[in-house]
């Protein structure tokens, strides 16, 4: 379910960037387009920065759920783009879902790997999300020039609905998990 949610998040990462891009071509702005991915990058570092910052008492596999909802639902969002500014602004707020959501699924990947196999399910997830990233770039372009950019939307906004579900899937599944110093047991 992780893995799956990883595809999600790849899939709204490309269906947001080459539909804002496109979004900005079709604006007669082309050139905005690096300054809108750049908002996108930059509500990405902010909550980076402040998640990071704070000391969380809620469990993990809660974060990744509330956190991948949160972000799930954001590229909704990206229908109200009515001009090339606002679009910035959309995807300022948009980012601001990425980098809590990554931070808890690379931390529930190190609590439920063993150890031994760190490295091996760090690349799974990073697998996931490359997987996602490319299956949404290989659409979402031709829909972008056939449909227009507001359709191209409905990918990062499909992809975010699946990273949703995938996330509420694995916290119905797995056990409470534990801190980080005892192991997690699957299925016992």
């Amino acid at each position: 379910m992780l893995l799956l949610a990883a595809c999600g998040m790849g899939g709204i990462f490309a269906g947001a960037e080459v539909s804002m891009i496109a979004f900005c071509g079709q604006h007669m702005h082309r050139s905005a387009a690096g300054i809108v991915l750049a908002c996108f990058a930059l509500g990405s570092g902010v909550s980076g920065f402040l998640y990071g910052a704070r000391t969380w008492r809620t469990e993990l596999l809660t974060r990744f759920r509330l956190n991948a909802a949160f972000f799930g639902l954001l590229p909704v969002l990206f229908l109200a783009a009515v001009n090339v500014p606002v679009l910035a602004v959309i995807a300022f707020v948009v980012g601001l879902g990425i980098a809590p959501t990554l931070i808890t699924a690379f931390g529930l990947v190190e609590r439920l790997v063993p150890s031994g196999a760190l490295t091996e399910g760090m690349a799974w997830l990073t697998t996931g999300l490359n997987v996602g990233y490319g299956a949404a770039a290989a659409g979402v372009g031709k829909l972008a020039d056939t449909e227009g950019a507001k359709t191209a939307f409905s990918v990062a906004i499909g992809a975010g609905a699946l990273m949703a579900i995938c996330a509420f899937v694995l916290a119905w599944r797995l056990p409470r998990l534990r801190p980080a110093s005892e192991p997690v047991v699957v299925g016992a």
